[in-house]
């Protein structure tokens, strides 16, 4: 349903592009030979710039007035930038953290045993950033992996030190849940 949908949208847009095409070889023919069309059609150009919606459909209202076609489009796009949990890909994500978690947690138990604390070096860390991708787009606080490969000594030595104090705290939460 998505690429017939896609390929009529396409379609649409071809056609439209044409219909441009051909009203401004209309305007620069009439313009050599006919003045009045020539400007007949370039004020019906400029006139045609906005068109409005008369009816807008969305789940199933049917919204026919501007005050309710506003609604409508505020509903529509309300839900269109609220991420929903339904989605495939974000349970396929979730699924992938607890997995995650759940090998931290088995990691963790087994190295118990040995009463080793699970950290990380700079080393391991520096290892790790230079292995990321460049070019890339970036998070939401508008990081790319660039930032972390430039940082310098200064940037590994502060992700080792969070990423310690995220795994003594995930140690932490750990060991109280299991004594």
């Amino acid at each position: 349903m998505k690429n017939g949908k896609r390929k009529l949208r396409s379609t649409q847009r071809q056609l439209e592009a044409v219909a441009r095409k051909q009203k401004f070889e209309n305007i620069m023919t009439a313009r050599e030979g006919d003045q009045k069309l020539f400007f007949k059609l370039v004020n019906d150009q400029r006139r045609t710039g906005m068109e409005k919606t008369t009816q807008l459909k969305f789940k199933n209202g049917i919204y026919d007035n501007p005050d309710s076609i506003r609604k409508g489009w505020a509903e529509y796009f309300e839900e269109l930038a609220t991420p929903s949990s339904s989605n495939y890909e974000d349970a396929l994500y979730n699924n992938q953290v607890e997995l995650d978690c759940l090998l931290f947690e088995d990691t963790y138990i087994s190295n118990l045993e040995n009463s080793e604390k699970i950290s990380v070096t700079e080393e391991q860390v520096e290892k790790v950033i230079n292995t990321l991708k460049s070019g890339k787009a970036a998070d939401c606080a508008n990081l790319t992996s660039e930032h972390l490969k430039n940082g310098g000594q200064i940037v590994i030595s502060a992700v080792t030190k969070l990423i310690n104090m995220i795994l003594m705290y995930v140690q932490y939460q750990i060991y109280s849940n299991l004594v």
